[in-house]
């Protein structure tokens, strides 16, 4: 039956098509530009670095002579890899504080680690644009309109870009480990979605802001899971869905394939249960992108699924979707004159910002915000930022994300080890999909799921490097 397929007239034509795709994309600028350059130069050190390199050998003298060293020989924080392990599945599930002590007993373990000699703070292109963007934040927030109710909101957004640096440093070389945090992602993703799963079964009712009652007799219920807001479990699902599809495609055994498949089902149902539209487009495009940037050929599967998705997606979904930029739609219209606010506190603040988080933004709202209209943020990540912060801080986040996408397409398409390129592609899908959502909401909004980004930045640039000094490219 398999052979009659493949000989038959119109696979072989549709293979061809598929091989052509494949073959124009890799030949193209726009590929070579996604993929940047063959080898993942370091940056020289210049000043900054030279004086960096020296306070740390000065640190690591002075953790000697001071007998840190003896001192810390048996101590629970050398097991900075269980640490990290248990930031990652505590992220989603634990409250903001239990998540940010096991962040502190991670990077507390880290500098142990360093000071004894068993670790050296990796230098890659990220660092130097995770430091702009730290510093830049942080200014912001000692500049904010409301200085002591920013400084909290402030300083956790610093350490939790920071971490990314921490990522890296503990993960670049080590292929094994860093399979094995997109795995602990992908567990915790889907704990949260069967979480999700149940509310929507146990039955209840959302919130009123949450569902257009008039619009949508039909929806009664957004779920919320562990993360408070139907939105942010969303944005949270889309950095770990394509994980998880990964996860399917690696796993070793029937047995783990059938596990990882049902963790994919529960995230793809708990997503359609947030009713979040900038979800829903998030996944098909971060699902679409992970496809593509493993075999080009995959657009034409790509097409026949957008015409299959017109036929058969639910009514109340189509609905809901065809009421995207309708100004009837009360979320539509919140969000217009959100924008519009926005627009007008950038041309006000958009070297400086007016500081970081909800107190700061609505602080400056007050006198920029329509009547009627309350907003604790833009509903827009790059909005929110060039209030808060300024444009130069926007750059450094765009060069992070740059330098993050940019590894993982070049693991993708340079890789000769198949999991490699797999698990590139899906975090390459993640970065996709939560950018997508984050135009029509303040997706670091939420804490737990900043880090989570946060610590796939880190990821994504962790597996470039391990590949690399592996040798492991075509």
């Amino acid at each position: 039956m398999r052979a009659m397929i493949e000989n038959s007239l119109i696979y072989r034509l549709i293979t061809a098509i598929g091989a052509w795709i494949d073959r124009q994309w890799q030949k193209s600028r726009l590929c070579r530009l996604v993929i940047g350059p063959d080898t993942l130069k370091k940056p020289a050190p210049g000043l900054f670095g030279t004086l960096a390199g020296r306070v740390g050998d000065v640190y690591v003298r002075l953790f000697e002579k001071l007998g840190l060293r003896k001192l810390t020989e048996s101590s629970v924080f050398l097991h900075t890899e269980l640490f990290l392990l248990l930031t990652v599945l505590a992220a989603p599930l634990l409250p903001t504080m239990a998540v940010l002590s096991l962040t502190l007993a991670t990077a507390f373990s880290v500098l142990i680690r360093i000071g004894r000699g068993e670790m050296r703070l990796e230098s890659s292109p990220l660092n130097k644009w995770v430091y702009i963007y730290a510093f830049l934040t942080a200014a912001s927030t000692l500049m904010s309109v409301t200085l002591r109710e920013s400084l909290p909101g402030g300083a956790l957004y610093v350490f939790f870009a920071f971490f990314s640096v921490a990522v890296v440093t503990v993960c670049a070389g080590r292929r094994g480990f860093i399979e094995r945090m997109l795995k602990a992602i992908v567990f915790s993703g889907a704990a949260v979605a069967v979480i999700g799963i149940m509310q929507y079964a146990l039955g209840g009712t959302s919130k009123s802001g949450w569902v257009d009652s008039e619009l949508y007799t039909d929806i009664s219920l957004r779920v919320v899971s562990t993360l408070g807001n139907p939105n942010v479990l969303s944005e949270f699902l889309l950095l770990s869905t394509p994980l998880a599809a990964a996860a399917v495609i690696n796993a070793k055994s029937f047995n783990g394939r059938v596990w990882a498949g049902m963790a994919l089902a529960a995230m793809c149902a708990c997503l359609v249960f947030t009713w979040s539209r900038g979800g829903w487009l998030g996944l098909v495009l971060g699902m679409a992108v992970f496809l593509v940037a493993l075999d080009a050929r995959f657009v034409l599967v790509g097409l026949a699924g957008l015409a299959a998705i017109v036929v058969l997606l639910p009514g109340s979904m189509l609905n809901r979707l065809s009421n995207i930029g309708d100004r009837t739609d009360a979320s539509t219209n919140y969000r217009y004159y959100i924008y519009m606010s926005a627009f007008d506190m950038i041309k006000d603040y958009w070297l400086s910002g007016f500081g970081t988080g909800v107190p700061a933004y609505e602080a400056a709202y007050a006198q920029y915000g329509y009547a009627a209209v309350a907003a604790p943020h833009a509903h827009n990540l790059i909005l929110q930022i060039l209030c808060e912060s300024g444009i130069f801080t926007l750059l450094a986040l765009l060069g992070s994300l740059l330098t993050a996408f940019r590894g993982a397409a070049y693991t993708a398409a340079r890789s000769k080890e198949r999991r490699a390129r797999v698990w590139s592609a899906a975090i390459l899908g993640s970065g996709t999909g939560y950018m997508l959502q984050s135009m029509t909401d303040y997706s670091f909004y939420n804490y737990r799921v900043t880090l989570v980004f946060w610590i796939l930045v880190g990821l994504a640039v962790s597996l470039r490097l391990s590949v690399e000094k592996e040798g492991d490219t075509l």
